[in-house]
């Protein structure tokens, strides 16, 4: 039993200072590496609100996957407005050999919930977003729109890829 309780023990004690990163497994690095930890403080602070949960969901993957170059991935969890003028061989051609990256972003306080005059649902954020390599800081309004189910932004956030900013409001 003595020998149980010490294994027990140990298990905790090993897994407090190894295993305790951040939920969903968000922190690392950058390509340039920079640590990559996102403070989305505002963002979770919502997470009570039960329709908020698919929001807070498809925000972080989205900025998940630009953050880990998934150009494919970002394109189809763009708004349809930007997917029907910009196609995805352009998109793609745009973004695959770009050494741009996303380093860090931080969701500002407030985040609010609108609705469309064509009674669509809308939520609008402010983000602060660190680009590379070489270092940049951006700041931008994003109005997401839940399209078939998915929250989805009328524009990426970060500036310094063309791409960004090109039809995407």
């Amino acid at each position: 039993m003595k020998t149980f309780i010490s294994l027990i023990f140990v298990i905790v004690i090993f897994a407090s200072f190894c295993g305790c990163s951040r939920v969903g497994g968000t922190s690392g690095t950058t390509a340039s590496g920079k640590s990559w930890n996102p403070k989305t403080q505002a963002l979770d602070n919502c997470a009570n609100v039960p329709q908020m949960a698919g929001f807070i969901h498809d925000m972080k993957a989205f900025y998940e996957n630009l953050h880990n170059k998934q150009w494919a991935e970002t394109y189809k969890q763009r708004n349809q407005k930007f997917r029907s003028l910009v196609s995805e061989q352009v998109y793609l051609k745009e973004v695959k050999d770009s050494a741009w990256e996303l380093v860090d972003y931080e969701v500002l306080p407030p985040i609010q919930q609108t609705h469309d005059s064509d009674g669509s649902n809308k939520i609008v954020t402010i983000c602060k977003f660190i680009e590379g390599p070489i270092e940049h800081t951006a700041y931008n309004t994003i109005t997401w729109t839940l399209e078939d189910g998915v929250w989805r932004p009328d524009c990426a956030g970060p500036i310094r890829l063309a791409i960004f900013g090109q039809l995407s409001r």
